[in-house]
């Protein structure tokens, strides 16, 4: 994603609402609900 949002167009970008950081992968599904709502601090 860093990589491709220099070449976005300027409306989407002004769509784009949030981004889901990459440490979510391979978390159980609790942890990564608990993250998208937080309640739970991402560990680093």
């Amino acid at each position: 994603m860093g990589e491709l949002r220099p070449l976005w167009h300027k409306e989407t970008s002004a769509r784009l609402v949030g981004e889901h950081v990459r440490e979510m992968i391979d978390r159980p599904l609790a942890d990564i609900e608990a993250l998208l709502v937080g309640e739970a601090a991402p560990t680093s």
